[in-house]
């Protein structure tokens, strides 16, 4: 029989959204690096999706946190796909905030694409 010494308890800010939670968070990859953060429950829907958008496009490297490299590779197939369009939005604003500061490479993202510009790509 085991024996509890005492209550458990871990308590952590999401790296996404910025809400305090207790227990288990999720790995934040590839939006950030696994090794520095967590995420909520909610905020890794937002993970998981791009995850699965890195290996829809045939990135065999999905788990690693998003660079500009792998930016401008999201850019290039929202431009032949439009329901991938979401995702460079949200990296746009996701990279631009400034309380994000685990991310990788987090200076000088000036090939960023504004909401508005989505319109002009074929």
């Amino acid at each position: 029989m085991s024996k509890m010494i005492g209550k458990w308890r871990n308590t952590w800010k999401c790296a996404l959204c910025g809400e305090e939670h207790e227990g288990w968070g999720s790995n934040p990859a590839p939006l950030l690096d696994y090794n520095s953060a967590l995420v909520c429950p909610e905020c890794n829907q937002i993970v998981v999706a791009f995850r699965m958008l890195l290996i829809r496009m045939g990135e065999k490297n999905w788990y690693k946190t998003i660079d500009r490299s792998m930016y401008g590779k999201i850019k290039k197939y929202a431009k032949k796909h439009k329901d991938a369009r979401p995702y460079v939005e949200f990296l746009d604003e996701y990279f631009k905030n400034p309380l994000i500061s685990k991310i990788t490479d987090p200076v000088d993202y000036g090939d960023l694409v504004e909401a508005d510009e989505l319109d002009d790509i074929a």
